[in-house]
């Protein structure tokens, strides 16, 4: 959590994650930029990148569960970045999380594995690597914005070493930033100002002059300390270094340079990775808009100043099984990249096709749970009111009869039409004198309702109620055969 909260993150802010997988950094950065609940679809937005596809698709799951419409997940090389086209030109971000790949050695209380195969010659690998990504994120950097250079390791070669060489490069261009106001409580060690640097055979070195010539091309001039005077210019002690030890946690080292001058590096050379080729994301055109989306707005209810242009599809078909949303920004970004830069996934998911045999009717459309927040500000059909009976029984059950609810909702089940499809259901639980809505996504049968609620979900939700944890494991494990027992009944017929 240390580098989202120096990152000092502003709903309106242009964020890049540059090595962003397995992404529980990239999901505390939308938590914040999406602070002011008020506000569904905040005007900033976040790219999260990584150069490996399949923690690429780890990163999906990880800020899917985040329901935000201002994130999108690339796949490139972050140390040759290609530069993002956006309306006056090219993106220049204001705030960038370089979290570059290590040794890792700060992890080995949690790492078994390292203890077998860390030696300290692992980090001359990385250290060209690591520079070459923390050089591309400064180049990316907008006037006055604010890059964190984090590791999980505790050797400077990797650290301290990579941003006296930053300040040394950008000399005049970029500083490092006192964050030490920015972490009450936690328990730090300002940066190193010397160091020496151990072989691969624990030799160590106090200078690049005593490195023998066969490993010269190993330990290279860079890994070193500068001379005292440049030292003093640098403020190494900026930067900060969190120890095992010191909070019964794992080392992570942090800087954070910020930037004073633009650059004007184009980013086009880059290699093009081989891989396998995405569906494009395609956005609702007027005749979607005037056509499909119509029935499906008056069916919801849905406020005439919904931007459904931004809506999109993964297939060039109103058969496509799910539509998404995405923030204006994001559109735009997509509209104008899409020919250059890899897509994995962006948005919240708002509505999913079901298995109902007619694809133009309006019912066959589903709300999804995922983009809930942005269904509850513009949907108003459809609604139903719970008391607090209804919402235990709702989520106790894989299914419940209309007659076992309430009189209350009983009604309101009436009022909304006979038609199939999906139901939003409210109910506010008071605490502490704070008021906290639980919204879920129910389908409306024949009969009865099914809520689309994950496990995870129920569990949260019935422990607002004061339900006790054994109780909470007894509903779910009685609710995993219901719905074991349902879906063989739904494969036999």
């Amino acid at each position: 959590m240390i580098p989202p909260l120096v990152l000092d993150i502003q709903p309106h802010h242009k964020i890049l994650d540059m090595c962003a997988a397995p992404g529980s950094k990239t999901a505390q950065i939308i938590e914040c930029l999406h602070r002011d609940e008020s506000n569904p679809i905040p005007s900033g937005f976040v790219i999260a990148n990584d150069v490996d596809n399949k923690r690429c698709y780890t990163l999906v799951h990880q800020v899917k569960r985040l329901e935000s419409p201002c994130f999108a997940i690339i796949n490139h090389d972050a140390s040759n970045l290609p530069n993002l086209k956006f309306r006056d030109g090219n993106i220049s971000f204001d705030r960038i999380l370089c979290d570059v790949p290590c040794s890792g050695d700060g992890t080995l209380r949690k790492n078994p594995d390292l203890w077998k195969k860390w030696n300290p010659g692992h980090a001359f690998s990385l250290q060209s690597i690591q520079l070459r990504i923390a050089t591309r994120g400064i180049q990316l950097l907008a006037p006055g914005g604010l890059m964190v250079y984090s590791t999980c390791s505790m050797n400077p070669i990797e650290n301290e070493a990579v941003v006296s060489q930053l300040l040394q490069t950008f000399q005049g261009q970029i500083s490092l930033v006192n964050i030490s106001d920015k972490l009450p409580g936690l328990r730090t060690i300002p940066g190193l100002k010397s160091w020496c640097v151990i072989g691969k055979n624990q030799d160590i070195y106090n200078s690049f002059e005593e490195v023998p010539k066969n490993m010269q091309s190993l330990a290279r001039p860079n890994m070193f300390a500068p001379s005292n005077d440049i030292l003093e210019q640098l403020h190494l002690e900026r930067c900060i270094r969190v120890l095992p030890h010191h909070q019964d946690t794992e080392e992570t080292s942090q800087k954070r340079p910020a930037e004073e001058n633009v650059f004007n590096e184009d980013g086009a050379n880059f290699k093009r990775a081989r891989y396998h080729r995405e569906n494009p994301f395609i956005f609702f055109e007027e005749k979607d808009i005037k056509g499909f989306w119509q029935e499906i707005s008056e069916f919801f209810g849905v406020d005439p100043s919904f931007p459904a242009d931004q809506l999109m599809t993964r297939i060039a078909s109103d058969s496509g099984r799910n539509i998404y949303f995405v923030s204006d920004s994001l559109k735009e970004i997509v509209t104008l990249n899409q020919d250059r830069i890899k897509f994995i996934n962006m948005g919240v998911r708002l509505l999913v096709r079901t298995d109902l045999r007619n694809d133009k009717d309006k019912r066959s459309l589903r709300l999804s749970q995922e983009g809930i927040a942005i269904i509850n500000k513009y949907f108003s059909k459809r609604r139903i009111q719970l008391e607090q009976q209804d919402l235990l029984i709702l989520l106790s059950h894989a299914h419940t009869q209309f007659a076992n609810l309430s009189q209350s909702v009983q009604n309101q089940i009436q009022n909304i039409s006979n038609d199939l499809g999906s139901v939003i259901c409210l109910f506010n639980i008071k605490q502490h004198d704070l008021d906290i809505p639980i919204i879920f996504v129910s389908w409306r049968g024949r009969s009865s309702f099914r809520p689309f609620v994950s496990h995870s979900s129920r569990k949260f939700y019935l422990s607002l109620c004061n339900i006790d944890q054994m109780t909470i494991n007894d509903i779910i494990n009685k609710l995993t055969i219901e719905e074991k027992t349902s879906n063989q009944k739904n494969d036999v017929s």
